[in-house]
């Protein structure tokens, strides 16, 4: 949506304000992570999980979070913290795409340390030879075994395009006093 919005498009204000209202619907431990569905509001967020933590914090950003907002930077300080890059493991690219992007946007001591280890493991983890030469073995990731090679190799690839495709959402941000 925002996307579209930075293109041209108008997009209601009330179509982000819903937008804000759900994602306060699914929020836990005062807003650093986040459920996938509220079954009831007497009862927390179910299936709370790095994955979607780390795309609930992304709209947050793209929603007007600050930069620097404390509950931001607490879910980013858990995400990068718990969530090792490694592939002796199982992983979740899926989650360490959001991860990525989240920390990009917030630059800093967290962005430095998962992206210090993300450019370091995923070119050393790509395959080297053969016919899936440049790809990602499937085989150990969370979601792998749906999604497949395409599905790995396309994460792993959007993940090291970072730097370049999408604008800083915090340029302004970066240049005040």
């Amino acid at each position: 949506l925002k996307t579209a919005e930075m293109s041209g498009l108008k997009v209601p204000p009330a179509t982000f304000e819903m937008l804000g209202e759900f994602i306060d619907s699914v929020a836990v431990e005062k807003g650093t992570r986040y459920g996938y569905m509220r079954y009831s509001p007497l009862k927390p967020a179910r299936g709370v999980t790095p994955a979607v933590t780390a795309e609930a914090l992304l709209c947050r950003q793209y929603l007007g979070w600050p930069q620097r907002d404390p509950r931001l930077i607490e879910g980013l300080e858990r995400l990068v913290g718990e969530n090792m890059l490694e592939f002796e493991r199982e992983k979740d690219v899926y989650a360490w795409y959001y991860i990525t992007q989240v920390a990009h946007h917030v630059d800093g001591d967290p962005w430095l340390r998962w992206n210090d280890r993300l450019r370091e493991l995923l070119p050393r983890e790509q395959v080297a030879k053969g016919s899936e030469q440049g790809s990602w073995d499937p085989a150990l990731d969370k979601w792998g075994h749906v999604g497949g090679r395409l599905f790995t190799t396309s994460f792993c690839a959007l993940m090291l395009e970072v730097y370049y495709r999408h604008a800083p959402l915090y340029a302004a941000e970066a240049e005040s006093p």
